[in-house]
């Protein structure tokens, strides 16, 4: 039964998206970079040329159509994350003041990463599994059991009580409440 909501047939798709992404950000860093020179053309083609690269190689395909939506949620929840700041009355200076901390930027960028390393996990994971090990376990249930095992959970813990004494002993957290956080 057909809905409003079915999107199966974008599926037929998923490899335009990549592309189409792909030459957009080519473009724009030959384009601010001017690496190449001030000519539009010469970067578009070079851009076309690198999007149509992608075709070529299915687990890129792969990486970047689970990448896409996880960073689109991530941009997704920071602007709502920033409009409920606003609206509750943070002020444009101290909003620009804490993205320029340093515990921002570091946590924005182990949160993209963290989407990077996941996405390439899941795009050649199972084969790395199977070409390593032979038995053709289930790579999900593996990752599951490493994680849930007691002792990476025990250097979780330490790494955490690690973490907030050298915040505490820097000053970190007494930083972040002269910001307004």
């Amino acid at each position: 039964m057909a809905t409003v909501l079915d999107v199966g047939l974008l599926e037929y798709f998923s490899a335009i998206f990549p592309v189409i992404l792909v030459f957009a950000l080519v473009y724009a860093v030959l384009f601010k970079t001017k690496v190449i020179g001030d000519k539009p053309a010469i970067n578009a083609i070079i851009a076309i040329v690198a999007g149509l690269l992608m075709l070529l190689s299915e687990k890129a395909i792969q990486v970047l159509n689970f990448m896409i939506p996880w960073f689109a949620v991530v941009i997704f929840f920071f602007v709502l994350m920033i409009l409920v700041f606003k609206l509750f009355g943070l002020k444009d200076d101290s909003l620009q003041s804490a993205l320029k901390d340093k515990a921002v930027y570091w946590a924005l960028l182990g949160i993209c990463f963290a989407i990077i390393g996941v996405s390439f996990a899941n795009a050649f994971g199972q084969e790395a599994l199977e070409a390593g090990s032979g038995d053709g376990g289930d790579f999900q249930a593996n990752i599951f059991r490493i994680i849930q095992h007691p002792k990476i959970l025990g250097v979780i813990v330490i790494i955490s009580i690690a973490v907030m004494s050298i915040a505490v002993l820097t000053g970190i957290s007494g930083t972040m409440r002269t910001k307004g956080f």
